[in-house]
């Protein structure tokens, strides 16, 4: 069995199965001849503490039962029962890099545990883009989440699959070329 050295999740919210099509040649080049899927929820409602929470503490809403006003108003319990990925990484591994870079920042602080050493940004995710690679080619983390979420607002604000939603798939996935480029 081999070994993984960097696991790198990049989440764009909103862009779902409306990414088969934009025009992503980044996306379908990098996952040519890996498993893809368009179809999958990472929990239903697909609201975003719950996905969110979902994704990185390994447990449904229901059990995790956070919502986007518990994630605003509380940080996330180092003691809790479901340990999010970087906690569970963290104490494998006491010395990895592990970083949470995200444009909605209540991810990094109402969903992973304060205080383990998890190096955070959060910004829009054309200005977060290029701190992102910078820290991938300089500290070479071990665990890296990324959350891109202006492909959720172009939904929001225009209609989902419409062409501004589309256009920004589009833009979003050279900002995961250039982290791609920064990995290699």
């Amino acid at each position: 069995m081999s070994e993984y050295k960097h696991v790198f999740v990049i989440g764009i919210d909103g862009a779902g199965s409306f990414i088969e099509k934009a025009d992503t040649p980044a996306f379908d080049r990098i996952f040519s001849q890996d498993a893809v899927t368009y179809r999958a929820l990472t929990s239903n409602p697909t609201i975003s503490a719950e996905c969110w929470g979902s994704m990185l503490l390994g447990v449904s809403p229901k059990v995790h039962g956070l919502t986007n006003s518990i994630v605003k108003n509380n940080p996330y319990p180092y003691d809790s029962v479901w340990p999010s990925l970087f906690r569970r990484i963290r104490q494998v591994m006491p010395d990895a890099k592990l970083g949470s870079f995200c444009q909605w920042s209540l991810i990094t602080s109402g969903i992973v545990e304060n205080d383990i050493g998890v190096e955070n940004d959060s910004a829009s995710d054309t200005e977060l883009t290029p701190r992102i690679a910078d820290y991938i080619r300089k500290q070479k983390p071990v665990f890296l989440f990324v959350q891109m979420d202006s492909v959720d607002g172009a939904g929001h604000s225009y209609g989902y699959g419409s062409p501004q939603h589309l256009k920004r798939i589009s833009e979003v996935d050279s900002l995961i070329d250039m982290l791609y480029h920064a990995a290699k």
